[in-house]
């Protein structure tokens, strides 16, 4: 298949591929165990009824070897967490559950024309587990050579050549269009809960984070940095004068002026860096393995490039407080001490950057 038709069926990686590798390891790991499952019950129910009823003639043995190693499949399918080596698992299953079914039919004596609408069955069985087109490849090159294998390696008065590739032909179609169409579904799904999470965790007037992702964000930060034993420093600022700015110039005014503040910041910090609004006119900035030096210059270089922002008649100033973590600090008692020093650098005339003096 070429990456042009993938891509025209929405099949090809999506841009964050790791993102949706773990969508999938959520979502797929289930129905893996739920099929794996299903797949060994009706074996082992299977060769239990034909036992019964006295059609095996023989190879009872083998066909217990198999029931056995398809239940021990089932058993690490289900405590297993990684879809990686779910797959690798599925596989497995795919072919002992191909190579049961024709010793199955070899044990009752009958023809192995009974065992060919089985093999068209399981491409369409297992279809939705594919995900990636390699592994759905792989997997109906699986279901159509080793069944032609096995075959050739079982005598048989049968001609399976025609009924074969009838029954195989319609299995992998089949499985395809189900495979395409379930792919197109995940991923129609992964794409619109990206947009709702991105929605929730993102402030729509500035687009930094919200208060709340902000501090999971932050507090997720200063557990690293405290791991390598790293400095973490905050920036705390609001926009100086902000009431009068929308007593004077509106309200519309005062929203420009906020997302000019978020832009200021995005051009000043660091990708590892982490913006927040925490309300109003008010925003905050973790600086992961930042100095109280080093910040201090980022907050300087954030109120020059604030002075110089033609929003208003008046030029647009922001006071901004900084400080950096205590050793037996957290997220709020940095936030505490940098608005500490905000509330110092607004009672000396606005418009400065102040440190912490803890």
């Amino acid at each position: 298949m070429s990456y042009r038709l993938l891509t025209v069926l929405r099949l090809a990686p999506p841009a964050d591929a790791e993102a949706f590798a773990h969508y999938q390891l959520i979502h797929l790991t289930p129905l893996m165990r739920a099929l794996s499952g299903c797949g060994t019950g009706a074996f082992v129910v299977a060769v239990v009824i034909g036992w019964q009823a006295g059609v095996l003639v023989g190879g009872l043995s083998w066909l217990a070897m198999v029931s056995l190693w398809l239940t021990g499949i089932a058993l690490v399918a289900w405590r297993e967490h990684s879809y990686r080596s779910g797959l690798i698992l599925s596989f497995m299953h795919l072919l002992s559950i191909e190579a049961g079914v024709v010793l199955f039919v070899a044990a009752g004596g009958a023809s192995l024309e009974w065992a060919v609408p089985v093999f068209g069955l399981l491409p369409v069985a297992t279809s939705p587990v594919w995900t990636s087109p390699r592994t759905f490849a792989a997997a109906m090159a699986s279901a159509v050579l080793y069944p032609a294998l096995l075959f050739a390696l079982v005598p048989s008065s049968y001609d399976l050549t025609v009924r074969g590739v009838l029954f195989l032909g319609i299995g992998v179609s089949a499985a395809f269009v189900i495979h395409a169409y379930f792919v197109r579904i995940l991923r129609a799904h992964f794409a619109l809960e990206m947009e709702l999470r991105a929605q929730a965790h993102t402030d729509a007037l500035t687009g930094v984070w919200t208060r709340r992702h902000f501090t999971h964000l932050a507090t997720e930060a200063i557990a690293r940095a405290r791991a390598h034993e790293a400095p973490v420093c905050a920036l705390y600022l609001d926009v100086d004068r902000f009431k009068a700015i929308n007593d004077t110039y509106g309200h519309a005014t005062g929203d420009r002026a906020l997302s000019m503040v978020a832009h200021v910041l995005r051009g000043n910090v660091r990708p590892c860096d982490i913006m927040g609004r925490l309300g109003g006119d008010e925003f905050a900035v973790v600086l992961p393995g930042a100095t109280l030096a080093v910040a201090s210059k980022v907050a300087e270089r954030v109120r020059a490039a604030m002075s110089s922002v033609p929003v208003l008649t008046d030029d647009l100033c922001v006071s901004i407080g900084v400080a950096q973590l205590r050793a037996d600090g957290d997220l709020g008692r940095l936030l505490a001490e940098a608005d500490v020093a905000l509330i110092s650098a607004k009672d000396g005339g606005r418009n400065r950057v102040v440190r912490s003096v803890a």
